[in-house]
């Protein structure tokens, strides 16, 4: 009998020592447990853990916002150069219309017939090209570079139609 007291006393041993069965969750724990959980510093790692990852997930929501707010000034960006582009479009369309009423005008006046064919042919061109232009511009494909090439386009012409008329 005292050996099985003896037995029975050491089997329980652990389990009063906070040996055996401790999780370091204090919720599940009892007061031998909460103890030795608090000497081994168990308690004080889950919190550094908890710590760690709470200011992991503040750094991951401060970048989201960065981002967004990235992403926001990009599109505010983009909207202003499309407003932009489209301004330079609706001036280039009137430009082009003068340089018909021009072509029109030098006609009138009795114009060298094969010079105003040439000028007639650069401004199809030119009517083409703004025809692209403005397709791409539409599909959000049209750079500042086309734009600029049309309008040197369209002013070597005007200059080539003021040669002419003046001369007439």
């Amino acid at each position: 009998m005292k050996l099985a007291l003896t037995l029975v006393a050491f089997l329980a041993l652990p389990a009063l020592a906070g040996c055996g069965g401790c999780s370091g969750d204090p919720s599940k724990e009892g007061f031998v447990c909460g103890v030795n959980s608090l000497s081994k510093g168990t308690y004080k790692e889950r919190q550094e853990t908890k710590e760690q990852t709470a200011a992991t997930k503040e750094q991951q929501a401060r970048e989201s916002e960065e981002a967004r707010l990235a992403a926001e000034a990009a599109e505010r960006d983009k909207a202003a150069e499309a407003m932009a582009l489209e301004k330079q479009l609706a001036k280039l369309d009137a430009e082009i219309a003068q340089r018909q009423k021009q072509i029109a005008q030098a006609k009138g006046k009795g114009g060298d017939p094969a010079e105003l064919k040439a000028l007639e042919l650069q401004l199809a061109q030119l009517q083409r090209r703004y025809d692209e232009i403005q397709r791409d511009n539409a599909a959000a494909k049209a750079t500042q570079a086309d734009i600029d090439d049309l309008e040197a386009r369209n002013a070597e012409l005007r200059r080539q139609l003021d040669q002419m008329i003046k001369s007439l």
